[in-house]
Order: structure tokens, then C-alpha cells, then sequence
């Protein structure tokens, strides 16, 4: 499970989270069920985590969103790294760009208040690793 991160929702110099398990359900807090599907949706918060998956511990941050519609509902959650890669794995440079937000510069590092940005999520309903069900899932984050 993923532990926020106290002090600001992107971290800072030497901010140290404590550890957390990324497969012990993170901090997605959707309840109910969804179909696989595209749908609207508002970023409502970001929290900075450490997660450890198969042995690698990653700064992470976690990205909330609320689908339009279904408030009421939770949130879904889409991971990226902390670090600004143009690596074609990276998923930090293609949310910003999604969420039409400037990407991080030497120049400007700071990473802008992403608040109440609107999106387009793509989810799917996939297999839980323990088998017990399915879990919701973020697979990709569009433009609105």
C-alpha cells in the first residue's frame, strides 16, 4: 500500500517517504465497478510515494483523478516516476503533456500546480496478481 508523502504533493531536496508496497493496493480509492472504456475525468490530487515492486524501490508519484459522473465513486489512481525521462517507457513527460501543463526544464524545474486539470482516462478491468478478482486499472492518460 502506498503512503503519502507529508509537505508538498511533488516532494523536495532530501524528502525521504518511508518505504511502502506498491502491490498492496496503493492509494486508488474507487469503489465499484466500471467498464472498460474512455472516460472523462478531473485530476483531484497528487501524493508523492516510494513503492517497492519485485525488489526495486521507486520514487513515485501518484496521480488521483475523479471520473466525471461517478464522484462519489473514489478516485482512480495512475503511477508515474518522479524523474523527467524521455525514456519511450516514461510516463511523467506524456501525463504533463496530456494535462496540457508545461514539462520541467533545467531552466524551470519546478513541476506546475496540476490541480483540476481534465483528462480523458483510458481503463481497463484486469486480473489481480493474487487471482482473487479484478482491479481497476489506468492505462493511458489523454487530453480532454
Amino acid at each position: 500500500m502506498s503512503t503519502p508523502v507529508e509537505g508538498s504533493p511533488f516532494g523536495g531536496p532530501g524528502d525521504a517517504p518511508p518505504p511502502v508496497t506498491f502491490s498492496q493496493g496503493g492509494q486508488q480509492t474507487f469503489k465499484g465497478t466500471i467498464a472498460d472504456g474512455l472516460y472523462p475525468a478531473t485530476l483531484v490530487k497528487v501524493v508523492g510515494c516510494v513503492s517497492t515492486f519485485e525488489g526495486k524501490t521507486t520514487d513515485q508519484y501518484a496521480w488521483l483523478f475523479q471520473v466525471e459522473g461517478r464522484t462519489g465513486d473514489g478516485e482512480v489512481c495512475f503511477y508515474t516516476s518522479r524523474k523527467i525521462s524521455t525514456n519511450s517507457k516514461a510516463k511523467l513527460i506524456p501525463l504533463l503533456t496530456a494535462l496540457k501543463l508545461p514539462v520541467p526544464t533545467p531552466e524551470n524545474p519546478a513541476l506546475p500546480n496540476p490541480i483540476g486539470a481534465k483528462a480523458r482516462l483510458l481503463i481497463k478491468n484486469e486480473p489481480k496478481r493474487d487471482g482473487s478478482g479484478l482491479r481497476i486499472t489506468v492505462k493511458e492518460v489523454l487530453s480532454a
